[in-house]
């Protein structure tokens, strides 16, 4: 079989194209999962239109069993979740993820992690994530804002706590 330059040179061409294809497949798309432990809240718009630019990752969201179907369909209709599950079906059928991401991180659960205690969802959710090694993050607008009208020390003792689930090694999701 004799082949021309041309012929030669496209059927080359072809071959890498085809590898260059298969090589990009190859790449492992990151897993997210998106923690949204309450019925609804204004951050996760902010936090949706992050989302969107994430590359190469395959998200699902997780929402709290009391969202309403109206939040739930502008979850879908947004495209950016390749599957969403309430938080019951979550916690049966959990796996670990390279990623979990709370829209929002209530203040119980910060002081709660900080004193090495699990009680509720989000709690252990934490837990399995640090017992394999994998990451959790916090959307950077998702701790709740202290009113500025509490007492001095125990402003000062929820800012501890929150400085003290970064020193752990929770991400922060700008």
């Amino acid at each position: 079989m004799n082949f021309s330059q041309e012929e030669l040179r496209k059927l080359i061409e072809t071959i890498v194209k085809v590898l260059e294809i298969e090589e990009k497949n190859k790449i492992k798309k990151k897993s997210m999962v998106v923690v949204f432990p309450r019925a609804w809240d204004k951050k996760y718009y902010s936090l949706l239109a992050k989302i969107k630019k994430q590359d190469n990752v395959v998200l699902k969201a997780v929402v709290s069993d009391d969202m309403d179907s109206e939040h739930i369909a502008l979850l879908r209709g947004e495209d950016v979740f390749d599957d969403i599950l309430y938080l019951s079906e979550y916690e049966k059928h959990a796996s670990v993820v390279d990623m979990v991401l709370f829209a929002v991180f209530p203040r119980n659960n910060c002081i709660r992690l900080c004193l090495g205690l699990a009680e509720d969802y989000i709690d252990f959710i934490v837990k399995r994530q640090w017992e394999a090694g994998k990451d959790v993050a916090i959307f950077s607008e998702g701790l709740d804002e202290l009113s500025g009208l509490e007492p001095e020390h125990y402003r000062k003792k929820i800012e501890k706590y929150y400085r003290e689930i970064k020193d752990y090694g929770i991400l922060s999701f700008e």
